[in-house]
This record gives C-alpha cells, structure tokens and sequence, in this order.
C-alpha cells in the first residue's frame, strides 16, 4: 500500500513538472514570435518578414514555411516584435489629386486658347472642349454654336457630293448624246433622230451640278464664319 502511494505521488510530481515545462516552453515558444494588433482588435501571431511603407508582409506562426500574407499599414494599430520593441504604426497621409479627364489632341482647359484648327474638327471633339471648358455658363451658347457648325458642314457635304455625281452623270449624259447624233448624223445626214429627252438630260444634270457648287460655296464660306464665331466666343 505504502508502494502504491509512493508511485502515485511520483506521478502527480511528474505531472506537474510536466506542465511547468510545458507552460515554460510555450511562453518562450510565444515570445519567440511577432505580435500584429491590428484596428478591428484581432491579433495575429506571425513572423514579421518584411515591413514596407504601404504593408507589411509576414508568415502565420503555425504556418511558418506557408504561404506569406501581406497587410495594409492603414490596418495596423503596433507590432510587437519577438525581442519586445514595440513599433507604432502611424498611416501615411497620401494626398489625392483630383482625377480629369483629358481628352488628346485637346488643349488644356486652363484658359488655353483654341484656334481656326481646333474648330475644323469633328463633331466630338468640339463637343469635348464645350465640355471641359472653364465657364459652365458659356457652355449652351457654345454648344448651339458647335450644333449650327454641324449642321452647315453636313449641308456643304451634301452640296458637294451631289454636284460631283451631277457633274458625271453630265459628262455620261452627254457622251451618250453625242454618240446617238453622231449616229443619227451618219445615218440620216441630220440629227433630228435623236431623242429630245436625251438631249436635255445632260443640260439639267449640268444646271444642277452647278446649283449644287454654288450651294456648296456659299456654305464653305458660312462654315468659315460660324468657326470663327465658335473659337472668339470659346476664347473669350
């Protein structure tokens, strides 16, 4: 009986040196490693590795060849390293600037000026500087001035267009015509064969086709005009 007891205090002593050494040795294992607090009150027990000016990267303490984690500074409240120094983390203050849209080719909407170039653009692009430009109450006028250029190149094109095909199917018109009364010529000694329509198709055609240039002209020069009227009132 007196064995038994003897043997059973042996054990509660082995026990208990057991778990001093265990406790010592998770304390030094603990203090063997960093301490991250972060602002949510979490604390991740970790190897610190790298600290940079945005971030710090560490490995988690139970996963110490793992992966490595990275943390914003801006997260951080300390750190507290293994050999006891305390670092404070203090957020870098980064200034924002305001972000502008830049269109290219454009000028700068500082009250740079625009000029006669600017204003032979398309339509887009003079609808980009109407938008950037300094003076909000300026900008419907210049809009309805940009409107009224649109409209005054689109009546140019037109005019053009139709008196180039005008001017080909004159030249066509009055190919064919020709060849008819050469024909009619050499066959009945007069022209009185050939088609009166036939004849006064190339005529029409030719009217028309400088109707249309001069329609055209007069709208290249109004388009010059309202160009010059959108940069004045644009650089105003």
């Amino acid at each position: 009986m007196y064995i038994v007891a003897v043997n059973f205090n042996n054990f509660l002593n082995m026990k208990t040196n057991s778990l001093i050494i265990l406790f010592f040795f998770s304390v030094l294992l603990s203090n063997a490693q960093d301490t991250i607090f972060l602002k949510t009150s979490e604390k991740i027990t970790a190897f610190v590795k790298e600290v940079s000016q945005a971030e710090v990267q560490y490995k988690k303490a139970e996963l110490p060849d793992g992966p490595m984690f990275i943390v914003n500074k801006s997260d951080i409240v300390k750190i507290v390293y293994k050999n006891g120094y305390t670092e404070v983390i203090q957020s870098a203050v980064v200034e924002e600037k305001p972000f502008v849209v830049q269109y290219q080719g454009t000028p700068d909407i500082n009250n740079e000026k625009i000029t006669m170039k600017d204003a032979k653009k398309r339509y887009f692009y003079l609808s980009g500087l109407v938008n950037r430009h300094p003076d909000p109450n300026r900008r419907p006028e210049l809009m309805k001035s940009v409107k009224g250029i649109k409209g005054t190149k689109a009546l140019q094109d037109g005019m053009r267009t139709g008196a180039i095909v005008c001017g080909a199917l004159t030249i066509v018109t009055g190919a064919v015509y020709g060849i008819f009364n050469m024909i009619s010529t050499n066959v009945n000694g007069n022209s009185s064969g050939v088609p009166d329509g036939l004849a006064i198709t190339p005529i029409a055609l030719g009217s028309l086709a400088v109707v249309f240039t001069g329609v055209a002209i007069t709208a290249n020069v109004g388009l010059n005009k309202k160009r010059k009227a959108f940069v004045d009132l644009y650089n105003q």
